[in-house]
C-alpha cells in the first residue's frame, strides 16, 4: 500500500469541493467489470494484480503494484508505482512517483483498464450505477447474475483472506425442478424460480448477495458468516421453501430445495474452489434424500 502521507508532492494543487462536496467514485470504462463504480473512501487505494491491492485487476498489461489512488483534504490524486506499461492521466503519462490531482470527469488509463472520476451525487453516477446494475441484474428473476457473483467472490476471497475475516457461500437447487416444467409448463417454472427468489429475499440480511448461477441454481454470498451461521441460515431458506407451495395460474405446485454450504479456507483463493466445495455439499443432500442441507 502507499503511504498517502503529508510528504507525497502533488503535481498540482487539489481542486477542493471538485466532488460538490459527494464521495468521490472512480467509474470502470474499461477491463473486465466495465460500469462497476468504487467509492473513493479511504486515504490510499492501489490498484494491480496482487491479491493485497485494495483494487485488484486480474489482466495482462497490468502490473502487480500498478498504480494508487490518493485522497487528500478532499480532493483525489493518483500516482504511478513504477508499473511496466504506465498510467495514464487524459492520455499523458504520469512520470515518477509525483502525484497528479485529478478533476471530476478525468480519465486514468492503468495497462488494458480504465477509470473515469465521477462525483458521487451527480446524474452521471447515477447513470452509471444504473447500468452497472442492468449488467449485473438477471432480468427473469430479480437476483443478480452469475457475472456478478463472479465478481464479488474475486474482491471478497482475497479481503476476507488478507484481514481473516469469514465468508460463507449457499448453493441451492430445486428440486425435480425439469418434472415442474413438464407437468405445469415453462411459465409456471419461471413463476417459481421468481417465487424462489423472493423467499430467500424475505429471509436474507441486506449484506447478503443472492444470485443466480445458471437454470434452477442460485447462490447466496454470506460476508461475515461462518459455516455454522450459514448451515442455520440455509436450513431456514430450505424450510420457508418447502411449508408453502408457489402458485402459478390455477396451480398450487409444491416445491422443495436442496442446499449445499461451503465456508472460505485458506486453500480455497479462487471463487471456482469455493463453490466448488458447496457443490459437493449439495451433490451430499441431493443423494441423501433431497429437500435438505447437505
Amino acid at each position: 500500500m502507499g503511504n498517502g502521507n503529508e510528504s507525497t508532492t502533488w503535481v498540482i494543487e487539489p481542486l477542493h469541493g471538485s466532488t460538490d462536496g459527494d464521495e468521490p467514485t472512480l467509474v470502470m470504462i474499461a477491463g473486465p467489470e466495465i460500469g462497476r463504480h468504487i467509492a473513493i473512501d479511504q486515504p490510499s487505494m492501489t490498484v494491480g494484480r496482487d491479491a493485497g491491492c485494495e483494487l485488484p485487476v486480474q489482466m495482462p498489461g497490468v502490473s502487480r503494484r500498478h498504480c494508487e489512488f490518493l485522497m487528500k483534504d478532499g480532493s483525489v490524486g493518483v500516482r504511478d508505482l513504477g508499473s511496466t506499461n504506465g498510467t495514464w492521466v487524459n492520455e499523458k503519462r504520469l512520470v515518477g512517483d509525483l502525484v497528479t490531482a485529478l478533476e471530476r470527469g478525468d480519465l486514468v488509463h492503468a495497462g488494458g483498464i480504465a477509470f473515469k472520476l465521477v462525483g458521487g451525487g451527480d446524474l452521471e453516477h447515477e447513470y452509471h450505477e444504473a447500468v452497472h446494475s442492468m449488467m449485473f441484474l438477471d432480468g427473469s428473476t430479480g437476483a443478480r447474475n452469475r457475472r456478478f457473483l463472479m465478481d464479488l467472490l474475486g474482491r471478497e476471497i482475497p479481503r476476507c483472506l488478507r484481514h481473516g475475516r469469514p465468508l460463507s457461500v449457499m448453493i441451492l437447487d430445486i428440486d425435480h425442478f425439469k418434472q415442474i416444467n413438464d407437468e405445469h409448463g415453462h411459465l409456471a417454472g419461471d413463476d417459481i424460480l421468481r417465487g424462489v427468489v423472493d423467499r430467500i429475499g424475505e429471509i436474507t440480511r441486506e449484506e447478503d448477495a443472492i444470485t443466480r448461477y445458471g437454470g434452477d441454481e442460485f447462490v447466496v454470498v454470506m460476508p461475515e458468516s461462518k459455516v455454522d451461521g450459514a448451515r442455520i441460515y440455509a436450513q431456514r431458506v430450505c424450510d420457508a421453501i418447502a411449508e408453502r407451495g408457489f402458485e402459478s395460474g390455477d396451480a398450487r405446485i409444491p416445491v422443495t430445495v436442496s442446499i449445499g454450504v461451503a465456508a472460505l479456507r485458506t486453500d480455497l483463493t479462487t471463487p471456482d474452489a469455493l463453490i466448488a466445495v458447496a457443490d459437493r455439499a449439495l451433490y451430499r443432500a441431493k443423494k441423501n434424500g433431497r429437500g435438505r442441507v447437505g
